[in-house]
């Protein structure tokens, strides 16, 4: 297993249930943390992130990685992508400085949760990326209550 125990462990007090905005459908056994909380654990943490991480085992020899974003209603496609920019910058340093999570071979998906999407706001949304190491991924959007789209390796 690649989130090994002391990963989880370290950080048990910011691990929460999935919110019931997204469904884990194609999620085995998720590890859903509140970035907010991990935040305040870090003391040089600053800067915009997104809501959660959920950090999973895609096989036994890739880790899956979401970054969620959860908005009611905004249809400002450059704040959700600062975002998950954000969370994806500060996953990094998980990436990089701990041991315990094994993450050299990955996979991520930026996702955003929110009711709705103006047209607009759809469109510009085909064109923003977040990039996560030496990955770049498009920025998938779900309305409440959808199952997280399965994470293709790529």
């Amino acid at each position: 297993m690649m989130i090994k125990q002391e990963f989880c462990a370290r950080y048990t007090s910011c691990a929460i249930h999935p919110p019931s905005e997204y469904q884990l459908e194609n999620v085995t056994r998720p590890v859903v943390f509140c970035v907010d909380c991990i935040f305040r654990m870090q003391r040089n943490a600053t800067g915009k992130r997104c809501d959660e991480f959920i950090f999973f085992n895609i096989n036994q020899n890739i880790t899956g990685i979401y970054l969620v974003e959860r908005k009611t209603n905004i249809s400002d496609v450059t704040k959700v992508k600062a975002q998950l920019q954000g969370g994806a910058t500060f996953v990094c340093t998980f990436l990089n400085n701990d041991p315990a999570l094994d993450c050299s071979a990955f996979d991520f998906m930026p996702v955003w949760v929110s009711k709705g999407v103006s047209p607009s706001a759809r469109r510009k949304l085909t064109t923003e990326k977040i990039s996560l190491r030496n990955k770049t991924k498009h920025i998938y959007h779900i309305k409440n209550k959808q199952a997280l789209p399965k994470i293709c390796i790529s």
